[in-house]
Parts: structure tokens; sequence; C-alpha cells
């Protein structure tokens, strides 16, 4: 298999980018393409500046559910920063395959793990990260010591999306 059909199954099979996970919109070029997207079902945001849509996507089914079809650049654009640094000889692939695996195995650490709490029974991972980070923000020490190995877990999961986002806030767009 080619270098750049490798990068793209791990890319296809990875999907953090559009679950959430990594970004909580993406962004689209211009008013142009918001109306297509918009038309073809995508989630676009009227309020904020630019043009974007809301993450996750909703044709991210465990891979993209509409790959042959429409979608907006972004989605074929996008590359994460260890791909990137595949693709510009600074990383070999196995070395991003295995960052990115670790990454994926955490999330679904963290996910396992707080299915153990009925108040996180089903829930995302960006949004269960959300929720405990929100408890340690409070102060509530006693949910604190509840959740104390997802607080650890999440701790670690955020480090290695730092590394793979390229930047340390989830709120930024993928542009």
């Amino acid at each position: 298999m080619q270098q750049d059909e490798r990068i793209s199954a791990l890319c296809m099979s990875c999907g953090m980018c559009c679950d959430g996970t990594l970004f909580l919109t993406a962004h689209l070029r211009d008013e142009a393409e918001m109306a297509v997207a918009a038309s073809k079902g995508f989630p676009v945001l009227t309020e904020g500046p630019g043009f974007n849509f809301e993450l996750p996507c909703h044709f991210f089914k465990g891979c993209c559910s509409i790959y042959d079809q429409y979608k907006p650049k972004v989605c074929n654009g996008y590359f994460c920063k260890p791909l990137k640094k595949v693709t510009n000889n600074k990383l070999t692939f196995e070395e991003a395959e295995l960052q990115i695996r670790k990454t994926l195995s955490l999330r679904q650490e963290i996910i396992s793990l707080a299915s153990d709490f009925a108040e996180f029974k089903g829930m995302q991972c960006y949004k269960i990260v959300d929720n405990v980070k929100a408890v340690l923000q409070a102060g509530d020490r006693e949910a604190m010591r509840r959740y104390g190995k997802l607080l650890l877990l999440i701790i670690k999961f955020e480090q290695l999306l730092k590394e793979i986002r390229g930047t340390t806030h989830k709120t930024n767009s993928i542009i």
C-alpha cells in the first residue's frame, strides 16, 4: 500500500476531527459553501464569526457516511498534526499511527469508565470531558474524589489531543 493510501485509511478510521473529539465546529469557506452545506443537511451556524457547521458531524457514523458525496472542502482538506508531520517526513507513518491509536484507545477507556456513572451513560467523550472539567472548575471535592480516575485519564487524554490537534483549545474550528 502506498504512503498516501495508508494515510487516507488511517484518517478515515480515526474520525476524531468529525466526531467532536478535536473540534466543536468546522469552517466553511464562504456564504455559497454555507448555503450548499445547509441544503445537504449540515448543521450550519448562523451566529458567530465566519461560516461554520457544528460538530460532531451527524454524517459521521464510525466513518463518513457521505464520503463519495458532497462535503465541505474542510472535510477533505483537514489533516491532523501527526499526519502533516508524516507528509513532511518529520514523523514516520508508524509513529503517527501509534500516537493516533493511543489517543483513540484512551478515548474509549474514558467512555468505558464513565459508563460506570449513571450521569455519563451514553454520552460522547467530548461531553464527558466537558462535564468532568466543569466539576473540577467548580471545586467540588467530593465529585473530584468520585471521578478521580476519570480526571486522571482526561488529563492524559487532553495532552494527547493537544499533540494531534496542534493547539490547546478545543473550541477552535477546523480550518
